[in-house]
């Protein structure tokens, strides 16, 4: 996690399997535990999905926490049944902003 932190990058994200990832960015470190792990069925692709979540919540500049926080939303869907998750909805993407939001007021502000 040090070396990682002296890498001059924007963000870096580290899958950390069922547990959950690290997301490191200005110098700062969290561990974003995974999100429903009692409702998985299936995890397989939840590393790729959650890497996926990360760039676009990165992209549309969410802070680092919540880019986790979504990362491991996004996973929690996908490991709902076997194979993608059907359809995100609008409902769905609502109700998954909502959730992160709940989830971030656990962490310190960035």
């Amino acid at each position: 996690i040090d070396r990682l932190a002296a890498w001059n990058v924007p963000l870096t994200y580290l899958r950390a399997g069922k547990r959950g990832a690290y997301v490191i960015a200005d110098g700062s470190r969290w561990f974003v535990p995974s999100v429903g792990l009692e409702e998985s069925v299936d995890p397989t692709g939840c590393g790729n999905n959650s890497s996926g979540a990360i760039l676009y919540a990165f992209c549309e500049g969410y802070d680092p926490i919540e880019c986790g926080i979504m990362a491991g939303i996004s996973a929690y869907y996908n490991a709902l049944q076997y194979g993608v998750y059907p359809l995100f909805t609008p409902e769905i993407r609502q109700r998954s902003l909502e959730h992160m939001k709940v989830l971030r007021e656990c962490y310190q502000e960035v």
